[in-house]
């Protein structure tokens, strides 16, 4: 068998019932799905013993996502694995079919992906070649990353990591033994970004920069100094990265132009909302619509002449 999907899940029913249809809906079939479930108490195991379509799934306790994956690995016959998590879709039903033959051999394949977040969608182009430049601030979407199976039983991901195992699991095999890699010229997945490793910025920087140590003090030789000296330019560089930073930007990802301009929009508005809420607890009419009308007034004027 050439491809295992993996998609690993915990009290997310939803993203479930989001997921396992868009599996279901591919046209390319010959793939076998599992299901590792960390014995969730809402619904979702009852939904999963439900689908007829699933090879092999287990429900029980487990440490977190990485245990579940390596053991969802453990279970796999295919020659790759594609972890399409809870709450991860296909770009389209035609993504399998337009990927698969490109599974070659070579360890780790990336397609294209879409990300989605506060209802707008983004394109994410994984690179031609990798470079240690590059990891230290990117990442391969898992999503969309086609990893053959034996790299990763004999590599399996460190289960110590909350976040950015996976991120380590490919530079570290990459990096150290040699593993090889290669773009896809296809969309394969659309994922959102409200997953621990989205809204957790600073725990991931932290897990990053203890990967990368890591990773310095394992290599040998000329591989060891190339990478240590390339990692402090990076940190110099890009000050906000270093978890060791001392501003008070630190640990914190700089916001784009966009992004200031939705937090701004936000504060104001739950700003406005606590106004209201206050007005109209307020026990006489006559003051309660009264302090409505001012702040209306006075929000209708800054929409006016201050919306950004």
């Amino acid at each position: 068998m050439k491809l295992t999907i993996a998609t690993i899940n915990l009290n997310n029913l939803d993203g479930l019932q989001r997921t396992l249809p868009s599996i279901f809906a591919q046209t390319y079939t010959e793939y076998e799905l599992i299901v590792v479930d960390g014995a969730s108490t809402d619904g979702s195991k009852e939904f999963i013993a439900s689908q007829q379509r699933i090879d092999i799934w287990v429900s029980e306790p487990d440490h977190g996502i990485y245990e579940a994956m390596n053991k969802a690995v453990r279970l796999a016959h295919g020659d790759y694995c594609l972890f399409m998590n809870s709450g991860d879709i296909f770009f389209s039903p035609q993504a399998l079919e337009q990927s698969v033959d490109s599974l070659d051999g070579c360890d780790y394949i990336a397609g294209h992906s879409v990300f989605v977040e506060n209802f707008k969608s983004y394109t994410y182009v994984p690179p031609c070649e990798l470079s240690h430049e590059y990891l230290f601030i990117n990442a391969l979407n898992h999503q969309a990353l086609f990893t053959r199976t034996e790299i990763l039983r004999q590599y399996p991901y460190n289960e110590n990591m909350r976040i950015v195992s996976d991120w380590e699991q490919y530079f570290r095999t990459w990096y150290l033994h040699g593993s090889t890699y290669k773009k896809l010229n296809a969309y394969v997945a659309v994922f959102f970004l409200d997953g621990i490793s989205t809204v957790n910025w600073p725990r991931q920087l932290k897990e990053r920069d203890e990967c990368v140590r890591r990773l310095i003090a394992d290599s040998e030789g000329e591989k060891r100094q190339i990478l240590k000296e390339s990692y402090e330019k990076f940190l110099k560089e890009h000050p906000w990265m270093d978890p060791a930073h001392k501003e008070d930007n630190a640990g914190t990802k700089p916001l784009t132009r966009k992004e200031r301009k939705r937090k701004r929009r936000n504060k104001y508005r739950e700003r406005m909302r606590r106004k209201l809420e206050k007005s109209l607890r307020k026990a006489s009419p006559f003051q309660r619509d009264l302090s409505v009308v001012r702040y209306g007034l006075k929000y209708f004027f800054k929409d006016l002449f201050l919306w950004w």
